[in-house]
């Protein structure tokens, strides 16, 4: 009888060492490691429900799901009341997209505990897609239930941005970052107060981002951009600088770097800086369009669609080409509905110049729409 206890023990100490073993290799991300060590667990124990339950979970992040799905239904078979693994199951069949049986496994686990946070906030991951308001109120449970879920706080921020619901999303990262300082919170809530027009505000939260994420080049080239806004043409050049370094071949920070130049009234440079972009990017259309219109500035557009030099020929044919594509893509649609309404109303009501009506509603539509463009570009 001693024998057998003492065969119990050691059989015991095993357990906890390969259950502890998987652990340490799952927080590692050694998850092949950690299955193994799960399965030494099992080989010791068939009904342990927190060694099926962390096979899954290995299991889940070897992208495994149908074999993951197995073991934590057995994990449940043995412990129903494992709310962990009622979480787990919906987070796999959230995988399988299969919404329907996640939200009953989520539902599940906050049956077993009203006050689960992390099952909360699974289950507002998954409704925010097809309905955002339920999943605030997810989101909301979630930090009830616990007020440092920071997650729950930022998946709450996003999805108010989203909705435009911009003064609460910024509440939200306000509180997010009063529990922890991350580079991406401090880059989001300046996309925010970007979005509310606190210029000012927005660059102080971008620096602090920096000073956490330095080499971060969207979050360089949004400074540069609420600089530019701010009128601090040399500051937002020298942002633009560095996010280039970063990402020399993105093009769009080479055209807004083309504007903060503009801007500063220094427009050779803007023009190839435009260029820039469109050799990187020929179909860019916004350049296109920030370079024609900086041209008109310099009185040199006529000079440049005459222009015989080859390189300018070059450059002229794919600008025109852009041009082209965004009348034929955007303009010409608008056109048409607008003249063939036109046309039938004032047929229909016996008025005799209805082609010519038509067309003159169009053309006017068009100039209309033209002249928006411009004023667009102006304010940039």
């Amino acid at each position: 009888m001693r024998e057998n206890e003492e065969f119990r023990l050691e059989d015991d100490a095993l357990l906890r060492s390969a259950l502890g073993q998987g652990e340490e290799f799952a927080q590692a991300k050694e998850f092949e490691a950690a299955l193994s060590a799960y399965d030494r667990a099992l080989d010791l124990q068939p009904d342990s429900a927190i060694a099926w339950h962390g096979r899954s979970k290995a299991l889940t992040e070897l992208k495994q799901l149908e074999a993951a799905l197995i073991s934590v239904d057995r994990a449940l078979e043995l412990q129903p009341d494992l709310i962990e693994a009622w979480i787990l199951r919906g987070q796999i069949f959230q995988d399988l997209d299969s919404s329907k049986a996640a939200i009953a496994a989520f539902n599940q686990a906050l049956t077993l505990d009203p006050n689960c946070s992390e099952a909360w906030l699974h289950q507002g991951e998954l409704l925010a897609r097809t309905h955002p308001r339920k999943a605030l109120e997810s989101y909301s449970n979630a930090i009830e239930c616990n007020p440092n879920e920071t997650e729950a706080w930022r998946r709450r921020a996003t999805l108010l941005w989203a909705l435009n619901r911009q003064h609460e999303a910024l509440g939200c990262y306000d509180a997010l970052l009063e529990q922890s300082e991350q580079a991406d919170d401090w880059h989001s809530r300046g996309n925010v107060l970007y979005g509310l027009k606190r210029y000012d505000e927005s660059v102080e939260s971008y620096d602090h981002a920096l000073q956490l994420n330095p080499d971060n080049a969207q979050l360089l080239a949004n400074r540069g951009e609420v600089l530019r806004k701010l009128g601090r043409g040399d500051d937002a050049i020298a942002s633009f600088d560095h996010a280039i370094k970063l990402q020399p071949k993105d093009s769009k920070l080479w055209h807004r770097r083309g504007l903060a130049l503009r801007q500063l009234g220094r427009f050779e440079g803007a023009i190839a800086n435009f260029d820039r972009a469109l050799a990187m990017q020929p179909n860019f259309c916004g350049a296109t369009h920030s370079k024609l219109f900086t041209l008109i500035k310099l009185k040199r557009l006529k000079s440049y669609l005459f222009s015989k030099n080859p390189i300018e020929k070059m450059k002229r044919a794919n600008d025109l080409h852009n041009i082209a594509n965004v009348f034929i893509k955007s303009k010409l649609p608008g056109c048409v509905v607008v003249a063939l309404s036109v046309f039938f109303s004032v047929y229909y009501i016996g008025a005799i110049p209805s082609r010519l009506t038509a067309i003159a509603v169009a053309s006017a539509f068009l100039i209309i729409s033209l002249l928006g463009d411009w004023l667009d570009e102006a304010k940039r």
